[in-house]
């Protein structure tokens, strides 16, 4: 949620534009958005704002028709868009009586993807419950999840045990809290208190490797490799595609980076300055349009 007039737009309004085009102007597989940038208000506004007062956010996208080549532009009142599902107090009244009344709530998504920005309710469980099964049929997805129900009045246990494995010596358990009877087959919910491994110690090959999608036009970068020096074996599609004429990796003030530089396919020399979010898996920055001289806020999830 935005603090301030001049924010920058939040994954959730990136996504809540391209929904609302989709359903109120057709806007589909024909369509590819060049951005979506916040519309920024009157400048006599923004001196008049004071903290607490209500904004009104308005997306501006630039899009073209495929078949026609011709270019629009389409401004979104986000003020008259209706918010995240799991922001009504409805929908909290629900979830909390989900948890306080059942230790494993099962259901079932289809058409949303697992990190998608709608998929409102698997986040909220993600913070709140323990993912006992994930498992696709097809199109459709199933769920089940153990709520912290059964660990009421249970108390840690100290551990202090370093993780075998990968990188263990940066990971220490320390303590563990969980049922004494663990029926057969059934979930169990378990809560570890560990120490993580700081970000700067985790490779950064085992971090950017994978494909990664900008969700508000579909353009993907895919990453095969990264090499000792920080470059990067990666490939741009738009869905064309495309090579780098640069794409390399660097730790910059204990955050890793990642820049690519488009020349190919029109580019001249258009880029991406991204930054790993290790708390959303995402890399977030800002893409420069060098034909139309225009920086954009974006970002790329990572496709499962």
């Amino acid at each position: 949620m935005a603090s301030h007039p001049l924010d920058s737009l939040t994954a959730e309004e990136i996504s809540a534009t391209s929904r609302l085009l989709a359903a109120e102007k057709q806007i589909d597989g024909a369509w590819r958005y060049a951005s979506i940038i916040l519309r920024e208000p009157p400048k006599t506004e923004v001196k008049a704002w004071r903290s607490g007062d209500a904004i009104v956010r308005r997306s501006l996208s630039v899009l073209w028709n495929k078949q026609s080549n011709e270019v629009y532009e389409a401004v979104v009142n986000h003020s008259d868009v209706a918010p995240d599902s799991g922001e009504h107090a409805e929908t909290q009244m629900v979830l909390d009586h989900l948890m306080q009344q059942h230790d494993r709530p099962s259901f079932v998504t289809h058409g949303v993807q697992p990190n998608g920005p709608d998929n409102t309710v698997e986040r909220w469980l993600g913070s709140n419950a323990f993912k006992a099964i994930d498992t696709w049929f097809g199109d459709y997805r199933l769920l089940q999840y153990a709520t912290p129900l059964r660990l009421s009045g249970v108390e840690e246990r100290p551990i202090n045990q370093a993780l075998l494995g990968k990188q263990a010596e940066q990971v220490t358990i320390l303590g563990v809290r969980a049922p004494s009877v663990a029926p057969a087959g059934e979930p169990l919910p378990i809560v570890k208190e560990a120490s993580p491994p700081a970000t700067d110690a985790i490779p950064a090959s085992e971090v950017l490797k994978g494909t990664w999608v900008r969700p508000d036009g579909g353009y993907t970068i895919v990453i095969k490799n990264v090499g000792a020096t920080g470059q990067l074996e990666a490939t741009y599609f738009n869905p064309n595609q495309l090579p780098f004429a640069k794409a390399e990796a660097a730790r910059e003030g204990g955050k890793l980076r990642a820049f690519f530089e488009l020349r190919a396919g029109g580019y001249d020399g258009s880029t991406y300055d991204l930054a790993y979010d290790p708390a959303s898996d995402r890399l977030t920055g800002t893409y420069y349009q060098a034909v139309a001289k225009q920086r954009y806020d974006i970002f790329f999830a990572r496709r499962r």
